[in-house]
């Protein structure tokens, strides 16, 4: 029943409910639960406490948490300040690419090249996963050196790398 009234809330978009959703998405039992408490916050990334509940579930033992609030921080630009924290986290963190890649995304467009260049040159060839979510934060960075690191991925000897070159350019 709980879950059925967080996803209610969620939609209805009351401000009066945000301290609810923040608490499920935080505290919350069941995974399903904080993962639809932090769908229920979209288009509020930008309120200090929803960003910091946000910037915890990074580190939500579900993938599926992690991975909304991701996409959720990813919404909006953020001060120096939050893209440490969202550095720090992505250097700690490899493996849940699927969390990783909204914000590589995000890094990508405030002008974070160098922190993508660097993740992308710390990667193993055969990281599929890992390298098609670094081509597409490259599609999101001006400039001359990401456009030659996406023609050198684009003659990657793996279909699924050069998709991802396509699939970023498109």
């Amino acid at each position: 029943a709980a879950l059925h009234l967080i996803v209610a809330l969620g939609r209805l978009g009351d401000d009066s409910d945000i301290e609810r959703l923040i608490r499920w998405a935080g505290a919350a039992q069941d995974w399903r639960a904080r993962a639809e408490a932090i769908a229920g916050l979209a288009g509020r990334e930008s309120q200090p406490d929803v960003l910091e509940v946000l910037l915890n579930s990074l580190d939500d033992p579900s993938e599926h948490v992690a991975a909304r609030a991701a996409i959720g921080i990813a919404r909006g630009d953020h001060s120096p300040e939050i893209i440490t924290r969202i550095k720090s986290w992505i250097d700690s963190d490899l493996r849940r690419v699927s969390v990783t890649e909204p914000l590589l995304q995000l890094l990508g467009r405030q002008n974070e090249g160098p922190f993508v260049f660097g993740w992308l040159d710390s990667l193993q060839p055969d990281d599929l996963i890992s390298w098609k979510a670094g081509v597409s934060a490259l599609s999101q960075i001006s400039g001359i050196e990401s456009l030659q690191r996406l023609s050198e991925a684009a003659q990657s000897s793996y279909p699924e790398v050069n998709t991802a070159v396509v699939q970023a350019l498109a």
